[in-house]
């Protein structure tokens, strides 16, 4: 499966054709459907963490969060998605200009 830095790449050449526009959206929607996925399951895991020690204040909580392995993926996640987002647009864009 292609990465958002590989799609980007690929879209960039003026010369594709629609066909492979539309094939680079339909993987740009895969990969930003199962990012999204694992975000969600990050975000539960969060929930979860946060209700792990109610006393705790809660931006210390966050901190700790933000400083574990899973909060770092979920901040790259969300990261990634808003670009993905911006991409696919982009994308839907040059398709249509082609139409």
């Amino acid at each position: 499966m292609l990465t958002i830095a590989e799609i980007t790449e690929k879209v960039k050449e003026d010369s594709l054709s629609n066909a492979n526009l539309e094939k680079y959206r339909d993987a740009l929607v895969e990969l930003l459907n199962m990012l999204q996925e694992e975000y969600a399951n990050l975000e539960k895991a969060h929930a979860l963490f946060l209700e792990a020690d109610p006393e705790e204040a809660v931006t210390r909580a966050e901190r700790k969060w933000n400083a574990k392995p899973e909060g770092q993926r979920m901040i790259e996640l969300k990261h990634t998605l808003i670009a993905g987002k911006r991409l696919l647009s982009a994308l839907k864009d040059k398709i249509y200009r082609i139409i």
